[in-house]
Parts: C-alpha cells; structure tokens; sequence
C-alpha cells in the first residue's frame, strides 16, 4: 500500500516542485571576533565564533588588484584592511568574513593559525549576548514571488521520539509562542519536522551504526482548520496539537494499534526503525522594499542561479512512496543570519524598546545539502538521506554538471544572493558599496501550491488551542514497543 507524504489536516502544503536546478559547493562565510591588526602586511587576526578557531585574514586579490575607491561615510563594510578599517572595526567587534577559503593550519607565535583569505568584511558590532542579532546556524528558507519571505533556524541535534522529557520541554514552548502571539507580543514561532530513519549497517567495532533517512513529514509550524472562514488566518501550533502529531506521525509509520492499517514497512523491520524530531525557529524576513538582500533573482541565460534560489528552489521528496516534489525549507546551509535591530518607541510618553524578530541579511556561502541529513541525529551521528529522498535533478543535467553523491557542484558566483553581493561585484576601499540591486517582480516559478501565511499580524479573534495534552503510551510505541 503507497502512502502519501504525512501531512495533518490544517498543516499548509509545502511548494511543489515544477522544475529542477543546480547547487554548487562554495567557499564559506565566517562569522568572526576581531583579535588584532598587522597593518603592514594588510593582515586582520580573529577568532571564529563558532569553534574558536584562530584566523589570520587577508584580503582575496582580484584580477589587477583590489583598487581604492573614493571616501565614503558609511563604514561597515569594505576588501581593504588599512588604517580605516581598523579605527572603524577596532578588537572586540564581530564581523562577517565572505567567502572565506583556506584549510591548512600553521604554528605561529606559539599557536595554531588558519590562514584564510577572504573577499569581503561586514561589520556586523558587538554583540549583546543577552540578545543576540546574529548568529550561526543551519537554515532553510521559504520564499514566494522572488523573495525570501521567512528563515528556518534548525537545532543541530534531533530529539528521539522516546526522549519524552526533551519532548515536554518542547511542548510547553509551543503554549509559550501561543500564549504571546494570543496576546499580539511579537514572536519567534516553533516549528518541528518529523523523519523516520532506517538502520543500513550494523555497528562494527567502535563505529556506530548507520542510519538512513527513509520518510519525513511536511514541516508543521502553523495550523488553520481548512474550512476555516477566510478571515482565520491561523495561529502557532499548540502543545495538544504537537503531542496530536506525534501520535499521528507513529500510527503512519508503524500502522495504528488496533492494525486496521500497514504501517511503512513489515513489521519484522521495526527494529530497524527510529523516528525523530527536528525542531526548528521561524524568523520572518522584511520586505525586499526596504531589504534587497533578501530578493532572488531569476537565473540569468549561462549564469549559474544565486544560493538564495537554490535553498528557495531545490525539489527533494519527502516519502519514497510519493513523487511529490517540493521546495523551500529543505535544502539546508549552515549560514550567518542578521537580524533587524529593536526599535525604541513612546509609549504613553515613556520610550519603550520594542524587540524586532526580523531578517535582515543572510550570509549563505557554504556547503549547501538536504536538511534532513545535515541535522545530527539524537545520539550526535550525521545520517545519510535516501537517494530518492535527496536533491531530484534530471539525468541529462546530473551527467553534464558531474553532480556527486552529495548532490553538490562547483558554481561561481551570486546574482542577488543576499550574501556575497557586495564583495563578489565590486572592488573598493572599506566604507564602499556599490547600489542595491532589486529584483523585477516575476513570478517565482515553482509558485507554492496553498502557501501557509508567514507573518503573525494582530487579529480580532483567535481559534481557541485544545487543552494541553501529556505523552501518552503511544510515545513508546517505535521500535516495536507498544508501551512504556
């Protein structure tokens, strides 16, 4: 019996694919602490912030040199490491390194160092650690008509279906964001996406075994009764709801417990089976009038497309039983995100800070690759996706582009990638940036089939959340086990 991708009633579709493209492997982003200058060699020192890995930068040179440009006031970005950057990034400033290359550590003063090159530095401050507006993380990406319309922040580690107490914990973050966007607080709403993961080798020695991702569900982060009145535009899934799904996504999996259905597979290979959770964030983006960072492009005839229409436009599957193809929120990177400063605002004359969860600027140069295999499972393992689950190109492109196993290949550059724009098109002294450029309104092509709102704005009434439910028996239930 084929069954169709998991999708609850009032979970919106995502994008169905229409068509495919490429995706290439890239030098990376970095998102650095600035620890020192050595002005004469044009040479910054950082640190990663993500692994603490000591950096000695220089600047990429371009083909007749990075030249000098005139002066300019803004300040915050640049290719020149002179006396300029320095008085405006002093130590201690965090700054976003584009399209960093270099892998071979060396020994200098005592201590290891990578030296890498980079295109182009971003000043993105000194970061509050109290709320922070940029950081690292896997991301996807969920656009409509040429624009990033929202970012999924992912975990790095999946939760295991039988870890009940990290699945509590995330039940009551559901209540919470509920709670606040019932009370028209700004939010940053949950998400989580189900995968059923399939044991492919045994372990041998100290090697762990091998796991295989063989179903996953649509991503599930807002809900709407779909004979809802057009009004209703929906609300954050509630805790009741994602212990509903969970008990859902098991009865798909492993067939229901009076077994009036089959489930994925035979029975005997239930031992082989383990379902997670992959949780994740959504942050809205801005509108690409006032941030074109955030716009994509159409390919341009014998360009490659920018990153941004890749994690917008690569179709996988989710169920090897279903050919749908879909788009956006599964082809992964891990990138920097920059979020909108918080506003100050009077209210009833006294100022107010007013926190503002949105998209500012994405930097998304890096290995770029399904979601589903790049979020670590519960044990800390990275496990491999299906190839009829992976990244679906057709034959004749598979075979001129020389696409390998991970579905990545060489590409050359952005059009309006929201990262590297600056950098890859224009050479100039720091504080120097060429205009933004806008993309035409075309339609985006695949267009979302029902796409699922993605702001939160303020409503007169909200359809009431069931009362708050606790795992049951049925959270026992995967591999074989019918109870706790």
């Amino acid at each position: 019996m084929q069954k169709k991708t998991f999708r609850p009633n009032g979970i919106a579709s995502g994008a169905r694919a229409v068509r495919s493209n490429q995706t290439r492997d890239y030098p990376v982003d970095r998102l650095v602490e600035v620890t020192g200058y050595d002005l004469a060699s044009a040479t910054m020192y950082a640190r990663d912030v993500s692994n603490n890995v000591n950096l000695k930068v220089k600047i990429a040179q371009r083909e007749g040199g990075n030249l000098a440009a005139p002066a300019a006031d803004k300040k915050w970005s640049g290719n020149r490491i002179d006396i300029k950057m320095q008085d405006a990034i002093p130590v201690g400033e965090w700054v976003v390194l584009e399209r960093c290359q270099g892998n071979q550590k060396v020994m200098e003063g005592g201590k290891s160092v990578l030296p890498i090159t980079a295109n182009w530095v971003v000043n993105v401050g000194r970061p509050d650690p109290n709320n922070p507006k940029v950081f690292n993380a896997l991301m996807t990406v969920k656009a409509y008509r040429n624009a990033v319309t929202s970012v999924q922040v992912w975990e790095d580690k999946a939760i295991d279906i039988n870890d009940q107490a990290s699945i509590a914990v995330l039940g009551d973050k559901f209540d919470e964001v509920l709670t606040a966007f019932k009370n028209r607080e700004p939010v940053i709403r949950h998400g989580i996406q189900f995968r059923l993961l399939k044991q492919i080798e045994e372990a041998k020695g100290d090697k762990p075994p091998v796991y295989q991702v063989v179903n996953a569900s649509n991503t599930l982060d807002w809900f709407r009764e779909e004979d809802a009145p057009e009004e209703d535009i929906g609300q954050p899934l509630s805790k009741a709801q994602f212990f509903d799904f969970v008990n859902a996504y098991m009865d798909y999996v492993y067939g229901p417990e009076d077994e009036s259905e089959p489930g994925l597979f035979p029975k005997e290979e239930f031992e082989k089976l383990r379902i997670e959770i992959m949780p994740y964030k959504v942050i809205r983006a801005g509108s690409i009038q006032f941030n074109p960072n955030l716009a994509i492009a159409e390919p341009e005839a014998g360009r490659p497309p920018s990153i941004l229409y890749q994690l917008a436009n690569t179709p996988t599957r989710y169920s090897l039983d279903d050919p749908t193809l879909f788009v956006g929120q599964n082809w992964g990177v891990r990138g920097i995100a920059q979020l909108v400063p918080d506003q100050v605002e009077k209210v009833n004359g006294q100022l107010k800070e007013v926190k503002v969860n949105l998209i500012k600027r994405l930097f998304v140069h890096g290995v770029r690759a399904n979601i589903l295999g790049m979020v670590s499972t519960s044990d800390g393992a990275r496990p491999k996706v299906h190839p009829e689950l992976d990244r679906q190109v057709e034959a004749s492109l598979t075979n001129e582009a020389g696409v390998d196993n991970a579905g990545l290949v060489q590409s050359s550059g952005d059009v309006l990638g929201g990262a590297g724009v600056v950098g890859m098109e224009f050479d100039g002294g720091f504080g120097d940036m060429p205009p933004p450029v806008v993309a035409p309104p075309v339609e985006k092509v695949p267009a979302p089939v029902a796409p699922a709102p993605v702001a939160a704005p303020p409503v007169e009434s909200v359809t009431p959340a069931a009362a708050p439910a606790t795992g049951g028996s049925r959270f026992g239930r995967s591999r074989g086990n019918s109870s706790l």
